[in-house]
């Protein structure tokens, strides 16, 4: 008898899901230059791959750059030519988001002028943000501006020290997220007095000294005052959570099994960057009981004194909370997410008596 092949009638073809994957670590560092060919955009993993091309020959300003860049670790570089102080705002607001990290062989004066641009635009938050980086001689730069990181220091491309330390973190490795402050690096020690010490870690600059047998970056924030890798990791955790409630929302969730998905694919995002050291899970709400109103009604987020045990809290409103065009929107009730970030301790005082 002859085999006869079943596969005309009835077809079953069963494999294992591949759930999509998120990227976590965002270890591209974008450099603009002036130099070389607008519309030349190239991508280097090391400083001998980056001097044996022709451009790398030629950009004598942008080897600086790359040279410390790769000196201090750094995983990838993107350098982009033919950008100066006129398309300055426009290259960088072209990037992808996951380009977060961008350097400027220019003048400190136009990457400032560009982060401050970047900081009142209300159409720029979350997922787009990024984190300009500049360098000074200036210890007395007062500005306060977000998403900016400065190096104070005399040699050129100095900055790409925080580049390099920036480009190695991995949010969904356990412990891997730690305070860029005592880092040692490869790079010449700059301030000469305490004076100078002072007023660059008054005015949030980061600055290479001699420091326990090593020449360590002081400061760690960024130009606001906010802790530097924070402020950073926070800008991945908008990009990672969107692409997973992203994920959630093509499966077409549908009423309060669809909520639920929602609340646990939020919780085991935030889980990752609890494990990775980003969330500290020892801290309590001091504040007032935060309370929102949404469509005239009242809802308490969190009680003063709460404690943040996993590291953040996620609320979602009941669907009593939406109004009719809300639910004629297909829209969610409110998420609310609150996170505790950590700190790295920076100073010690120790105070005793001797009986």
């Amino acid at each position: 008898m002859a085999n006869i092949n079943l596969r005309r009638f009835v077809d079953v073809d069963i494999l294992y899901h591949s759930m999509s994957t998120v990227q976590s670590t965002r270890d591209v560092v974008v450099l603009l230059t002036a130099e070389g060919t607008l519309g030349n955009d190239d991508v280097f993993a090391s400083y001998a791959e980056f001097v044996s091309g022709t451009a790398g020959q030629t950009m004598t300003m942008s080897d600086k750059y790359a040279k410390v860049f790769f000196d201090n670790g750094g995983i990838k570089l993107r350098v982009i030519q033919g950008i100066t102080s006129a398309n300055l705002q426009s290259a960088i607001s072209s990037l992808a988001d996951e380009y977060i990290i961008v350097a400027y062989t220019g003048s400190y004066s136009d990457m400032k002028t560009a982060a401050q641009a970047r900081e009142s635009s209300s159409t720029i938050y979350g997922i787009n943000q990024k984190i300009l980086l500049g360098r000074t001689n200036n210890s007395s730069d007062t500005d306060v501006v977000k998403n900016f990181a400065v190096k104070y220091s005399n040699v050129d491309g100095a900055e790409m020290t925080i580049a390099a330390y920036l480009s190695n973190i991995n949010v969904y490795r356990s412990g891997s997220i730690a305070d860029y402050a005592f880092t040692k690096e490869i790079l010449t020690a700059e301030p000469s007095d305490d004076t100078t010490l002072g007023a660059c870690l008054a005015n949030n600059l980061n600055v290479d000294m001699y420091l326990s047998s090593a020449v360590r970056n002081l400061g760690g924030n960024a130009k606001d005052g906010y802790d530097l890798v924070n402020a950073y990791v926070l800008i991945i955790l908008h990009q990672t959570l969107t692409e997973r409630l992203l994920t959630a929302l093509v499966q077409k969730l549908k009423g309060s099994a669809g909520l639920a998905s929602l609340g646990t694919v939020i919780s085991q995002e935030l889980g990752k960057y609890a494990d990775s050291g980003y969330l500290a899970t020892d801290k309590s709400w001091s504040d007032n009981d935060l309370v929102i109103t949404y469509n005239n009604q009242s809802f308490t987020i969190i009680r003063q004194g709460e404690q943040l045990l996993l590291g953040y809290k996620v609320v979602i409103l009941p669907y009593s909370s939406l109004s009719d065009a809300d639910k004629a929107a297909r829209k969610t009730p409110p998420i609310y997410v609150v996170l505790a970030d950590s700190y790295g301790i920076r100073s010690i005082t120790v105070n005793g008596e001797v009986i």
